[in-house]
């Protein structure tokens, strides 16, 4: 548990200074609200999955999922269709989907060996 909040943390703060670089270039974007509603739908069962385990980082999980989806959900009528990736945009996905899993397994991974030790 005690390696799940600076692994928290650490993706808050890249989230968070992503977005302000891109802020920063002077272009306003309009939000995403689609984007919040994929996320939503995302994190809501996987809280509610970490809860039913007896994971506290569940808790989280599930009040930003439900939070996330409230959010896309009452801004339907903004939704913006996708657009095309392009070739830059195309790698960066798949590098980000590649830490993802890393970082998932990783921490999958510390989890069932401390409960393998610890029992």
């Amino acid at each position: 548990m005690t390696i799940l909040i600076p692994i928290i943390i650490l993706l808050l703060i890249v989230i968070i200074g992503i977005v302000a670089i891109k802020n920063s270039k002077g272009k306003k974007q309009e939000m995403d609200y689609k984007t919040f509603y994929i996320i939503g739908i995302s994190w809501l069962p996987l809280g509610i999955v970490f809860t039913a385990s007896d994971m506290p980082i569940g808790i989280p999980f599930f009040a930003m999922g439900l939070v996330f989806l409230s959010l896309g959900l009452a801004h339907r009528d903004k939704w913006q269709d996708s657009k095309p990736l392009t070739k830059s945009q195309k790698k960066l996905s798949i590098a980000l989907a590649v830490i993802g899993a890393i970082l998932f397994i990783a921490v999958l991974a510390l989890y069932i060996l401390r409960s393998l030790y610890l029992d």
